[in-house]
């Protein structure tokens, strides 16, 4: 009988356990449609792989409380590129951006915090779908 209480309130304190961290970590972002989501993540990243593609940083520099990251996109087939932004990563808040680019290479400055994180995404367009590449950058 002891066991059995013991098993018993084992599996309870599991269950709260469990729950008590879902809640607390749980950020509320629910995708819409979270198979056919996965499917274009798929697609996309298979399609980077296949074409090379990737952001280059030739140049960031901070002056004051403006960065500006000098950047090029380097791919083995012909894109157009669509557009840029600059994310946060924790709030993933979008950032008022000045671009300049041209071709698949240039210019964006934008408000920086010192010791954060941003995300670089670059809307690419090939003759049939548009991809999102990513660059992880680094405000000292």
């Amino acid at each position: 009988m002891k066991q059995m209480i013991l098993l018993i309130l084992s599996g309870l304190l599991t269950i709260f356990i469990t729950l008590f961290f879902a809640v607390k970590y749980f950020d509320g972002k629910i995708v819409e449609e979270p198979y056919y989501t996965g499917l274009d993540y798929d697609k996309n990243k298979n399609l980077i792989n296949k074409y090379n593609f990737d952001i280059i940083v030739n140049k960031m520099t901070k002056k004051g409380e403006i960065c500006s990251v000098d950047f090029s996109i380097n791919g083995d087939t012909e894109f157009y590129l669509k557009d840029l932004n600059i994310n946060y990563t924790v709030e993933n808040g979008s950032i008022e951006l000045e671009k300049n680019f041209k071709g698949n290479s240039g210019v964006v400055g934008f408000e920086c915090v010192d010791n954060r994180y941003y995300i670089l995404k670059a809307i690419v367009e090939l003759k049939d779908h548009n991809l999102t590449l990513e660059k992880v950058l680094y405000v000292k």
